[in-house]
């Protein structure tokens, strides 16, 4: 294996917190190679606020302009409703694309990561090695990065619950009406309900947020949780379909109390 040229900073991890921090880098000319596991990501999540004030914290008053701009002006004049996950991690994705200070590389699965006197180096699967001056976990709850430097608490703690996550249209009766974030409770559950605004600032859609204490024994039979450490989150089709249909039922008296939440196989996350 051949020894790569010395980088400023590696950052492991191409999402939310790994884009932020390659843009607030790139904002003080610091050069910067982010990796990324997947190649081209497909929309997941449900949505996340975005403020300006936070953003311009964030990457600076400039790229945080840039960023809105791709997001959708509009959109942040719509106070505190939240916006699509997937439209903020392209406005992101956008602003990174266009700053030579950074270097995107997808489908760069990185095992294993490291450090000596001269620099902290990271392995992909491929064999791949990638050398920098700084190295920077931003892989998630499964961190390869936190294993390192972490090593008596390689995993995430489980949080007690799992959280089924979805979104819909408005209906054509509420459509165009003053919304709100709204929060059903049900003994040890709860259910989050909350308008998403597009970047044209109009808001066609609602997102929802199921949090359910009742299956963390079927998490375990899985192997996604073990103990109180998450180990991964469960793919849909590792979700037996008495589940979806027993959550289905429920959600159906639900919606009788005003909940509008019917999880399915494309709505599940931890």
């Amino acid at each position: 294996m051949s020894e790569p040229d010395l980088v400023e900073t590696i950052i492991v991890g191409g999402s939310l917190a790994g884009l932020t921090t390659a843009i607030a880098l790139a904002a003080r000319e610091r050069p910067v190679t982010v990796l990324e596991r997947t190649r081209g990501r497909t929309q997941r999540g449900v949505a996340i606020g975005l403020g300006r004030t936070d953003l311009d914290a964030a990457v600076g008053t400039e790229l945080s302009t840039r960023v809105i701009e791709h997001l959708g002006e509009d959109s942040l004049r719509q106070g505190p409703y939240p916006h699509p996950w997937w439209n903020v991690y392209a406005a992101l994705r956008a602003t990174a694309e266009e700053l030579p200070d950074i270097t995107l590389i997808d489908g760069a699965h990185v095992i294993e990561v490291g450090e000596d006197d001269e620099s902290a180096w990271a392995i992909t699967d491929d064999g791949r090695r990638f050398a920098a001056r700084v190295l920077i976990g931003a892989d998630g709850y499964r961190s390869v990065v936190r294993r390192h430097v972490a090593a008596h608490h390689p995993y995430a703690n489980y949080a007690g619950y799992i959280v089924w996550l979805g979104q819909s249209d408005f209906p054509p009766e509420v459509n165009g009406k003053d919304y709100r974030v709204d929060f059903e409770s049900g003994g040890p559950e709860l259910l989050a309900l909350y308008p998403m605004v597009q970047g044209d600032g109009t808001i066609p859609r609602y997102g929802w947020a199921w949090f359910d204490t009742s299956h963390n024994d079927l998490l375990r039979e899985i192997g996604a949780i073990d103990g109180d450490e998450v180990l991964h989150t469960p793919r849909t089709t590792a979700i037996p379909d008495e589940v979806y249909e027993t959550m289905q039922r429920r959600a159906r008296k639900g919606r009788s109390r005003g909940a509008a939440a019917s999880p399915r196989r494309s709505a599940t996350t931890m």
